[in-house]
């Protein structure tokens, strides 16, 4: 199952960012509640789970790569910007981390990265 290598990369970038970024999210919401750090945990997982099985549809159907990793990659985005707008509360109440600021960061442009490389590799013109 050979993907391009922009979209490979990407991928390669976006597990790493969510094995050591989406956390941010789950762990900033342990200052609001503790069930509500485990949903978006549990929300991270499957955004990841998500990820992984639309690479089995890679060659099989494009039709089903395409909605399972948009998906993926929607659900992704929102994690990361609803971790990086609670970082920002925080820090406006005096509570900023410099860890969580640098990865929430980091997940939104590799966010935009991703889709962009999944667009791009969804709408280009087979040879």
């Amino acid at each position: 199952m050979y993907k391009n290598k922009r979209l490979k990369r990407s991928y390669v970038f976006a597990y790493v960012m969510s094995i050591f970024g989406l956390g941010v999210g789950a762990l900033l919401s342990i200052k609001i509640h503790a069930s509500l750090a485990i949903i978006v945990l549990i929300l991270t997982l499957l955004s990841v789970a998500a990820l992984i099985t639309s690479h089995v549809y890679y060659k099989k159907d494009k039709r089903l790569y395409f909605i399972i990793g948009g998906i993926a990659i929607c659900s992704y985005n929102v994690i990361a910007l609803y971790g990086f707008i609670l970082e920002i509360v925080y820090t406006a109440l005096g509570k900023g981390a410099t860890y969580a600021w640098i990865m929430n960061i980091f997940n939104l442009l590799s966010g935009i990265i991703l889709a962009i490389f999944f667009l791009l590799d969804h709408y280009k013109k087979e040879d």
